[in-house]
C-alpha cells in the first residue's frame, strides 16, 4: 500500500547534521520530517566521540551530565612512529568524550521540543523533482511503502552517500576504513589522548587512545587499508605485558579529504559527512559539520519564508558556509596532505625535536581543536618551525 504525506521539508538521516539542520528550520515555524533508517537514532555508533569544550560552545549546546563518558581530557599525547612524543595541554578541560547514542537521542529531543517528527525504520529509497517543483520522496516502513512531498530535501545519510551519488552530488573523494574497540584493563591516563602516527602503523592517518574510564579505553585505527589487522598490532605494542579485555567492537569510515565542491542541487541540499564537512587533520565531524548545518537550517528556513519557488534562492548555503569555514577546510587539506608525504624517519626527526625548537609551545598556545588555521598560519610563518623542519629533513 502506497500512502503520501506532506511536509515543509524532510531530512533524510538522524544524526547531529541532520537533526541541528531540521531543529534550525523547525524553530522559524516550518513543518519538518526526519527520517531514520535504524530502529534507534545514534545507533549503531562509530565515532569515537571526542568532541571539544569551545565547540559545543561554538554550537550553543550545553550537553547534560548522563551523555558525558569522561570529562576531563586536559592533555593530548602524539606519539612518532619510534616512540618519540610530546604533549599539548593547557591544565583544563579541553575536551569532553561523550556517548554518541545519548548525544544524538538528546539532539533528537531538542528537535522534537522544536516540532520536528522524528521517524526511525524509515529507509529512503528515492529523492526526485515532481512537476509542480516539489520534492518527492519515496521511502520504507514497517507500514509499508511511503510516498511523501516538500519544498526542501535535506540529505544527512553520512558517509555512504546512496542518495547523493545517485542525484548527482561528488562523494568525498577519501574514506578510509577504520575500526575501534573499547576494552578493559588497558593502562592510559584518564585526562589524556593518545595520537599514535605512523606509515607503519596507520598510513593515511593515526591510531588513537582515547581513555574513558579509569580502566576503559577506546582504541582505534584509520588506515589506507587492512584496518583490523593494524588495529591488532597496535593493541599488542601499546599495551605489551596487559591482560586487557574488548568489551565492544566498532567500525566505519574516516574522511580526510575535505568537503565536497557543491552543496546544493535544485531543492536538495547535502549536509555532514555527506557533504564531506569533516576535519581532514582529525576526522571529526560533529563540530565543524554541525556549524555547517545550522547554516543549512537557516538558509532553508529563510527560503521557506520568502515562499521562493527558485531554489537558486538556496545556494546562499554554499557561500555562507565557505565563507565562514572554507578557509579552515582548505588549511586542514594542506597538512593533511604533508603528514600523508612524511617518512616514518621524518616523523620521528620531528616529534624528538619538537621540544627543543619550543614548536609545542606554540602549539599550546594557539592550537583549537576545530579551527586549526590560525596555528597552521602561524606555524608556517614561524623562525622555530621553519629551523625545526630543516633540522628533521636534512640526514
Amino acid at each position: 500500500m502506497v500512502r503520501c504525506m506532506r511536509a515543509d521539508v524532510i531530512v533524510v538521516g538522524g544524526g547531529p547534521a541532520g537533526l541541528l539542520t531540521a531543529y534550525e528550520v523547525a524553530s522559524a515555524g516550518f513543518e519538518v520530517v526526519v527520517l531514520e533508517e535504524h530502529k534507534s537514532i545514534g545507533r549503531p555508533s562509530h565515532c569515537a566521540g571526542l568532541v571539544s569544550v569551545k565547540g559545543l560552545r561554538r554550537l550553543g549546546i550545553r550537553v547534560p551530565s548522563k551523555v558525558i563518558i569522561n570529562d576531563k581530557i586536559l592533555c593530548a599525547t602524539f606519539v612518532s612512529p619510534s616512540g618519540y612524543r610530546f604533549d599539548i595541554g593547557r591544565g583544563e578541560t579541553q575536551a569532553y568524550v561523550i556517548d554518541r547514542e545519548l548525544f544524538d537521542r538528546y539532539l533528537a529531543d531538542l528537535a522534537e521540543k522544536k516540532g520536528v517528527t522524528v521517524l526511525t525504520e524509515h529507509k529512503v529509497t528515492d529523492v526526485r523533482t515532481s512537476n509542480q517543483g516539489r520534492i518527492r520522496v519515496s521511502f520504507k516502513s514497517t507500514r509499508g511503502v511511503i510516498e511523501a512531498e516538500a519544498k526542501c530535501v535535506v540529505i544527512a545519510e553520512g558517509v555512504s552517500c546512496r542518495l547523493s551519488r545517485r542525484l548527482g552530488f561528488a562523494v568525498p573523494r577519501v574514506r578510509l576504513p577504520a575500526v575501534q574497540h573499547d576494552i578493559e584493563g588497558g593502562d592510559a591516563n584518564i585526562d589524556t589522548v593518545e595520537l599514535h602516527f605512523g606509515r607503519r602503523v596507520a598510513p593515511g592517518f593515526f591510531a588513537w587512545v582515547i581513555p574513558l574510564k579509569s580502566d576503559t579505553v577506546r582504541v582505534g585505527v584509520a588506515a589506507y587499508n587492512f584496518p583490523r589487522k593494524r588495529l591488532k598490532k597496535f593493541l599488542i605494542r601499546r599495551f605489551r605485558g596487559s591482560r586487557f579485555k574488548i568489551l565492544r567492537k566498532m567500525g566505519g569510515r574516516v574522511i580526510t579529504s575535505g568537503p565536497v565542491r557543491r552543496c546544493v542541487r535544485g531543492g536538495v541540499i547535502i549536509v555532514g559527512d555527506t557533504a564531506g564537512h569533516v576535519k581532514p587533520t582529525t576526522g571529526g565531524g560533529v563540530i565543524l559539520g554541525g556549524i555547517c548545518a545550522r547554516i543549512a537550517g537557516r538558509t532553508v528556513a529563510g527560503f521557506l519564508e520568502k515562499n521562493a519557488t527558485d531554489p537558486r534562492v538556496l545556494l546562499s548555503y554554499d557561500a555562507t558556509w565557505r565563507r565562514v569555514l572554507g578557509r579552515e577546510f582548505s588549511a586542514m587539506k594542506m597538512v593533511r596532505f604533508l603528514l600523508n608525504a612524511l617518512t616514518d624517519k621524518i616523523l620521528d626527526n620531528l616529534f624528538k625535536n619538537m621540544e627543543f625548537f619550543h614548536v609545542d609551545a606554540l602549539l599550546e598556545r594557539y592550537g583549537d581543536m576545530d579551527f586549526q588555521r590560525e596555528v597552521i598560519l602561524r606555524g608556517m610563518t614561524s623562525v622555530r618551525v621553519l629551523a625545526l623542519a630543516l633540522r628533521s629533513l636534512i640526514p
